[in-house]
């Protein structure tokens, strides 16, 4: 029964999405008792599997793509509303253009806009208490000196 609701769920939030780095659902039906959902066909499979292939040996360069795309994913998805609650290897999808698409809505949920801004804020927060000073976060020196 969870699944199901699992399911439903992903299927609601995909039906709503159109963007290059969430792939894409093309409609779902059920066909004596079996859900069957059509989707977007990602040739490369998962960052993991990519990994795996590459034994872990992959340049700066395609992760900056990969991190590139997975942010542009997850500013979408957070533009709507909705925060995808599972991100991980698994659930990043490379197409053969080396685009990545997010994937696996099925513990996604819709928040407010002013839930969305505190978690964000929080995060922000541990962030710069985490890299204060150095050169990820500049602006967490900017920030603690005013």
């Amino acid at each position: 029964a969870e699944s199901l609701k699992q399911l439903d769920q992903e299927i609601k939030l995909l039906s709503q999405f159109k963007h290059e780095n969430i792939v894409q659902y093309y409609g779902s039906e059920t066909i004596e008792g079996h859900l069957y959902i059509y989707m977007e066909y990602v040739h490369l499979g998962s960052i993991n599997k990519y990994i795996q292939q590459h034994c872990g040996a992959i340049t700066e360069s395609i992760v900056g793509n990969f991190t590139h795309h997975i942010l542009r994913g997850l500013a979408f998805l957070h533009g709507q509303n909705i925060m995808h609650r599972d991100i991980k290897g698994a659930n990043m999808l490379i197409d053969g253009n080396g685009v990545v698409k997010l994937a696996d809505f099925g513990t996604a949920k819709h928040v407010s806009a002013s839930l969305q801004c505190l978690v964000a804020s929080s995060y922000c927060t541990v962030l710069c208490l985490l890299f204060k000073g150095t050169f990820y976060f500049p602006f967490c020196i900017r920030r603690a000196s005013r």
